[in-house]
């Protein structure tokens, strides 16, 4: 299985630790070799490269991959159609592309945000060499569900959130989602099968 757009495993087992905890170790568990790859050369990137540049295409069709994951990366690319046909071309025939985009959810960059929010059947648009055969857009919690519990969780955030000179990018992010307390985040989830 190839995880495209992995970021590093610092950001998989510890920033967001359900990614690791919930996905890839389970499938780890099972045997299922899992490659992670993302443009980022860092700690727990197995495969460094662009998906737009075609000897890396080459490189991952290669490898025959049964299945990809791409998750949460397309609102961070300027070229979706670009990386859409390529994870067409990796995939091996009668192989799964697994994709979840934001649907509901803040203004977060990456190191852009082009703001894609797409319903299930949009997204299946990037795929038309692939049948859609699941797709569902998922409710995720709510920011106050990743904020830390009780009154010293609560004391922490407004205490941050009175210090904008302190890593003003970080805290600007922190902005962002404080309207999210109290709404659920949502994904697009789609499944594709390659003809």
């Amino acid at each position: 299985m190839l995880n495209i757009g992995s970021s590093t495993k610092e950001f998989r087992s510890n920033i967001q630790p359900w990614i690791d905890g919930e996905i890839f170790k389970p499938l780890i568990s099972q045997k299922v070799k899992v490659v992670h790859s993302d443009i980022k050369d860092a700690d727990g990137v197995d495969l460094v490269g662009d998906l737009c540049d075609h000897e890396f295409l080459s490189k991952l069709s290669g490898m025959k991959f049964r299945s990809i994951i791409c998750a949460n990366m397309l609102e961070h690319v300027t070229d979706r159609k670009v990386i859409c046909d390529g994870l067409e071309e990796i995939v091996s025939s009668a192989g799964y592309i697994i994709v979840t985009v934001p649907y509901n959810y803040p203004y977060h960059p990456d190191p852009i945000d082009t703001r894609y929010r797409p319903v299930p059947e949009e997204l299946a648009s990037l795929f038309p060499s692939c049948d859609l055969v699941y797709h569902d857009i998922i409710d995720c919690g709510t920011y106050r569900d990743r904020l830390p519990a009780g009154f010293m969780g609560l004391s922490m955030m407004v205490v941050r959130l009175c210090m904008p000179f302190y890593k003003p990018v970080s805290w600007w992010r922190q902005i962002c989602f404080i309207p999210w307390v109290f709404r659920q985040f949502k994904v697009t989830f789609a499944v594709f099968k390659k003809k």
